[in-house]
């Protein structure tokens, strides 16, 4: 949803760039004989400028609503060709303190995004529990702890169907075994009692002592 939402943002900020001042071309096929509608900027709209045709035939562009600017007069002079401003396109600006819509859908957006995220952030530091639908007639795997694993436990029938929960990688315990005694029903063991892998305090030995001590831990010349 997160990821939804930024592309979603990003492209409401590439609209609200292109509408500050970039010019869009749209070219349609005219009706034979005619003038093609004029490539005018975005913020200036070519409304009755179809079908006009040579040598006398004119159209107007004006700004779209929410610009400001006078309009102006478009001629078609030659069959096949694009209508001509006479003396200049619209000059269209948007009145003071005026927002274009694209860029308050943008903001409106990114401000999901924001929160999208910060929630992803919550839900990395707490402990997810995640469930899925077991094959008819097998047991659920078992509900454990964060520091142990169910690998193994789905798809587990009744009435002698088994598996092992084991400690996570970094974490020590035995492994234990759980049941499957009914079908659809979850599956009922002893957790593993899981504690956190302790790193051996690193003590000062010079390469011959470590040779004669098993397990002691050779610290480098920099550690206190």
């Amino acid at each position: 949803i997160a990821m939804a939402l930024l592309a979603k943002a990003l492209v409401a900020l590439s609209l609200a760039a292109v509408a500050a001042g970039e010019v869009s071309t749209f070219t349609t096929m005219p009706m034979p004989g005619s003038c093609f509608s004029p490539e005018v900027a975005l913020d200036a709209e070519t409304d009755g400028c179809s079908g006009v045709f040579p040598p006398s035939g004119t159209c107007m562009v004006q700004c779209k609503m929410g610009y400001t600017g006078a309009p102006t007069t478009y001629y078609c002079y030659i069959e096949q060709a694009s209508l001509r401003p006479r003396p200049r396109p619209p000059a269209c600006c948007l009145p003071f303190a005026t927002t274009l819509p694209s860029a308050a859908l943008a903001m409106a957006l990114l401000a999901k995004v924001l929160v999208a995220l910060s929630l992803v952030a919550a839900a990395a530091d707490q402990m997810i529990t995640s469930t899925t639908t077991p094959m008819p007639g097998s047991c659920s795997p078992p509900e454990v702890e964060s520091d142990a694993e169910t690998d193994g436990c789905t798809g587990v029938f009744p009435p002698s169907g088994t598996c092992m929960v084991q400690c996570k990688v970094g974490y020590t315990g035995a492994p234990t075994t759980y049941y499957c005694y009914v079908g659809d029903d979850v599956m009922e063991g002893v957790a593993p009692t899981c504690s956190n892998v302790v790193q051996p305090k690193c003590k000062k030995f010079d390469p011959e002592v470590k040779a004669r001590v098993p397990g002691a831990v050779l610290c480098s010349a920099s550690t206190v």
